[in-house]
């Protein structure tokens, strides 16, 4: 093996080892010792590090591990990511660990704590010793017990961040400052105000991720959005949420595009932080994907209506809602303009939807003849007939129909009519994919151009059971 690399030019031989990933680097470092010194002579080649708890082992092989990676990367160590169980074990071992190396360099870190508060504690101590980073911009800490002097010293310490994770985790007020501010909604305003004068930072955060926080006020959320001038994707799903949100939104992120909005499942609100709500407020900004859960139907329309009615939505994606044919057929209402409609979006995704009927459905989708991709599923009162496929013929930019479910009766000539009529578009329009999957027995994806005709690909594909 020495011999054959021997050979080479070095370059060639760096070329060869940056095509392997990291499992297939390691094993490398065992087959003699010229790769041996080979591979470790190259740290650039170690800078992507991902550990992962899928191999069997004991916790001290995974903690070697970890310190001789990174010591082999040093200062040219670029990512870290550690699996969920390794987080608990040897989170804080690495945060020491980069902070031993200076690991100057690194862009992007991962870490998923579960443990206990006190372990949780140490591991953000542990995160501050590591020193400012000018070069991370990508930052995942899921399951941690932290408030806003936490999240403001993160800020300070990574000035350069575009991407912060912080879901699972509890997200409270700093105790001996915001004890002393009156509580209520009357003093929302002056609560305001003190949280903006003592966290508020400019960020260059362009997504920011919140999934299932606990105990983060109106306040906080207020907070950290105003720190993201420059916001594109806001993710929000269970979470403690007011229409106060749709507030923040509007006054401070007005450059967002991509928005994960949920209520948490049988929240209800704190009676000090947040008050009745009053009538939905409209999100006034261009949305491009929305994607919404377990919000009620009034607050679906407030949310994506401005955006149809600007043209800018592109990708809706709705879960766990209730959503009545009326509904629907008011979003048609509001966003109608001499253009027509939902012209601009792309692609719909339903998943658990009640309320809405399939003859609704298809009153939506006649407002939107651009539409390409639809998937539904976990709506077993929708039944896919040969009537059906027969409807879908007449939406011409809709190739990708993904249904997850048992469809009624279907007949081959009814998919065979379905396919040739999407096929003509395709061949002669564009090149791209057609992709129906009515379970998991009826699938068929065709990529275009192809030589195929219509008869051949039903055969090829074995479309029908058999």
């Amino acid at each position: 093996m020495s011999a054959i690399v021997n050979t080479l030019p070095p370059e060639i031989v760096q070329l060869i080892f940056g095509l392997l990933d990291l499992e297939q680097l390691v094993r490398c470092l065992r087959v003699c010792k010229e790769w041996h010194r080979i591979l470790i002579s190259l740290p650039h080649l170690w800078r992507h590090v991902q550990l992962s708890s899928r191999f069997q082992g004991a916790p001290e092989r995974y903690a070697q591990a970890l310190t001789n990676l990174i010591h082999l990367a040093g200062d040219h160590l670029q990512w870290l990511k550690l699996d969920i169980e390794l987080s608990e074990v040897l989170g804080i071992q690495a945060l020491q660990l980069i902070a031993a190396n200076g690991c100057k360099h690194l862009e992007g870190l991962e870490l998923n704590n579960t443990s206990g508060p006190e372990e949780r504690l140490l591991l953000l101590r542990a995160l501050r010793n590591i020193g400012p980073m000018t070069a991370m911009s990508y930052l995942q800490l899921y399951c941690l017990e932290i408030n806003m002097d936490d999240v403001v010293h993160l800020f300070d310490l990574f000035p350069n961040l575009t991407y912060l994770d912080l879901s699972d985790s509890v997200l409270y007020d700093s105790g001996d400052y915001t004890s002393s501010i009156p509580s209520g909604p009357a003093h929302r305003h002056h609560r305001y105000h003190h949280y903006n004068q003592r966290y508020h930072r400019t960020t260059r955060l362009k997504s920011l991720t919140l999934n299932h926080i606990e105990g983060a006020s109106s306040a906080v959320f207020g907070c950290l959005l105003q720190s993201c001038p420059q916001l594109e994707q806001f993710h929000c799903r269970g979470a403690l949420l007011s229409y106060e949100i749709i507030q923040h939104l509007n006054r401070y992120n007005r450059s967002l595009r991509v928005l994960a909005y949920g209520l948490c499942a049988g929240h209800h609100a704190d009676q000090h932080d947040f008050v009745i709500p009053p009538p939905p407020v409209m999100l006034e900004i261009g949305l491009e994907s929305v994607l919404l859960e377990q919000v009620n139907d009034q607050d679906l329309a407030a949310i994506v209506s401005y955006s149809a009615y600007h043209y800018t939505l592109s990708k809706l994606d709705i879960r766990s809602c209730f959503i009545p044919d009326d509904t629907m057929a008011q979003l048609l209402l509001n966003s109608s303009s001499s253009n027509g409609g939902w012209s601009s979006l792309r692609q719909l995704d339903l998943s658990s939807v009640t309320g809405l009927s399939l003859p609704g459905l298809f009153t939506f989708l006649d407002a939107c003849p651009n539409l390409e991709k639809l998937s539904f599923k976990d709506i077993p009162w929708w039944r896919v007939t040969n009537a059906t496929l027969d409807r879908w013929t007449h939406y011409k930019n809709l190739v990708d129909i993904r249904y997850f479910g048992q469809p009624e009766s279907i007949s081959q000539a009814a998919i065979q009519q379905l396919i040739a009529a999407k096929y003509a578009v395709l061949q002669q329009q564009r090149p791209g994919a057609l992709h129906f999957e009515f379970n998991r027995h009826t699938r068929i994806h065709i990529q275009f151009p192809t030589q195929y005709s219509v008869d051949d690909l039903i055969l090829l594909s074995r479309l029908l059971d058999e």
